[in-house]
């Protein structure tokens, strides 16, 4: 049986750029998401838009907009890139 690695849980999120995501994930990690790859997809399309992109707001331990629109977190993690850690106060 392979090993699994556990995907973390976000805690917080902010934007880093009209369309890139600040993660900040329970083990410390601050990563980037770039959303872009995403935007001309389907329900993803309102993302486009900067003002409804900054909406974002932690869901579920990923994150989610107004609409629905929602990324979780294994693809925020997997598919971020580490910027840092966090150190403990």
């Amino acid at each position: 049986m392979a090993f699994r690695e556990k995907h973390r849980h976000l805690d917080r999120a902010g934007i880093a750029h009209p369309t890139k995501l600040w993660l900040f994930f329970d083990n410390g990690e601050a990563r980037l998401f770039d959303a872009s790859l995403h935007l001309n997809k389907g329900i993803f399309q309102d993302l486009c838009n900067d003002v409804y992109f900054r909406l974002v707001k932690p869901f579920c331990g990923g994150v989610q907009w107004p609409h629905e629109q929602d990324f979780g977190p294994d693809t925020l993690f997997l598919k971020s890139e580490l910027e840092g850690t966090l150190e403990a106060a």
